[in-house]
């Protein structure tokens, strides 16, 4: 995959991205809406400008190849992230 190596990877990252793999490695699979529910238990009030990228940013590291993705078969359907190997080494 292009760009994927670690270097340039850590190099592409921003603060939330980084929040975002820290919740995942500590929290386990979580969907955008469990993320935005361990930020606000862990640091309050957030900001609505974060809590938007809370949304946005795990299908970025879904690309990069740091994070997996997977969707509920039923119900509805929610986006699940992992933390893979690599979103850990980053």
């Amino acid at each position: 995959m292009y760009g994927t190596s670690p270097q340039y990877v850590n190099e592409r990252l921003t603060p939330t991205l980084y929040l975002v793999l820290g919740l995942l490695a500590r929290e386990g699979p979580s969907t955008p809406y469990d993320l935005e529910q361990h930020v606000r238990a862990t640091l309050g009030n957030f900001g609505r400008s974060r809590h938007t990228s809370l949304y946005s940013e795990p299908p970025r590291l879904a690309a990069l190849g740091l994070v997996t993705e997977t969707r509920e078969s039923e119900g509805r359907r929610r986006r699940v992230f992992a933390i893979m190997p690599a979103g850990m080494s980053a």
